[in-house]
């Protein structure tokens, strides 16, 4: 079985999930911003030329798998002569700069002015230079960054989710599991736990439906090919026209191939092969869908795989961040030691 391990599998640059899940104790103040900002310091000199351009396009990338266009960061510029004060202490935080002093490209700090505060600086000596660092590097910054925000929405589930509903969910599992506050488990049968939070939030003078869900089930190992993607596609739209139905007869989720074919990415789990996916579903018989957020790993210990399904229903609304908060209880599986 370890022989799966030996797959190419693509690290998750600098991932502050798996590396460091706690936010720090010290004297700081806590951050601010709301989530998915990215505060961006750089001249107007280059903010406002085609170097400005390549930073913007590649630290606000579209997310994949929306069904509308969303980018992954909302970002806001500012110039290194105001950068002070309380945008010192903002959330996430990428200075841009030409030094000729720069030893290397891209660095790393950790609550620097505020309490788990990520940094990061993208510098060179030049202005060639710099727009070789900006595209070599600020795609790997965009994920350390979206890897921040996916451990803040745990540590608010950790503070503010049930640990009862914790502890019931890693029952049924065989697992451990951080859960947002109010999600509660709609059905559990043939090893299949569907986990639901319902949600209405005002808009245009009218209330409006927000669900998120997960479905979390395992299956054997047997060999290499329960990660070829068409096998995992196949289980997981089998196991969603059983478990999750839709509004009326004949209606059951599945994933949707018809826009966008789901993006899957290697990736190491917790020292653990696993492979996650982004795309959309739908509803069959129904206009309903959305996007989904799906991690398949391989419990080495049980010699089991681990399906984690998750999907947001938000139709008036964009749908980066509660995809997020999905992905922030996904992420906090693990696998207890005494399993």
């Amino acid at each position: 079985m370890s022989s799966i391990l030996k797959m190419g599998v693509l690290w998750l640059a600098l991932s502050l999930f798996h590396s460091s899940c706690e936010e720090p104790q010290s004297s700081l103040p806590g951050y601010a911003g709301g989530f998915g900002e990215l505060l961006v310091v750089v001249p107007n000199s280059i903010w406002k030329s085609p170097l400005g351009d390549s930073i913007y396009n590649y630290l606000g990338a579209m997310q994949y798998g929306l069904p509308q266009d969303e980018r992954q960061f909302n970002i806001i510029h500012v110039t290194p002569q105001k950068f002070k004060s309380v945008l010192q202490t903002h959330r996430n935080i990428c200075i841009v700069s030409i030094d000729s002093n720069t030893v290397r490209p891209i660095t790393l700090e950790k609550s620097k002015w505020s309490r788990g505060q990520i940094v990061i600086t993208l510098s060179a000596k030049n202005s060639a230079r710099l727009l070789n660092t900006v595209r070599e590097h600020a795609p790997r910054a965009a994920e350390i960054f979206a890897s921040a925000e996916v451990n803040r929405h745990y540590l608010r589930n950790k503070k503010f989710g049930s640990k009862t509903l914790n502890q019931e969910i890693g029952d049924q599992q065989q697992l451990t599991i951080t859960t947002q506050k109010d999600m509660i488990i709609e059905n559990y049968k043939e090893g299949v736990s569907w986990l639901r939070l319902e949600r209405e939030r005002d808009k245009g003078g009218f209330r409006h439906q927000i669900s998120q869900g997960i479905l979390l089930f395992s299956l054997p190992y047997t060999d290499e090919s329960n990660f070829a993607d068409s096998n995992i596609y196949h289980v997981v739209d089998s196991v969603l026209k059983v478990n999750l139905p839709g509004p009326g007869e004949n209606q059951y989720m599945q994933l949707n191939f018809r826009y966008i074919v789901p993006q899957g990415t290697e990736i190491n789990f917790k020292d653990q092969f696993g492979k996650e996916y982004r795309g959309l579903w739908r509803m069959e018989n129904n206009a309903m869908g959305g996007p989904i957020y799906l991690l398949v790993f391989l419990d080495e210990k049980s010699d089991r795989v681990v399906y984690a399904y998750g999907y947001v229903y938000a139709p008036q609304f964009n749908k980066r961040e509660y995809l997020r908060e999905v992905q922030g209880v996904i992420h906090s599986i693990s696998i207890p030691k005494d399993a």
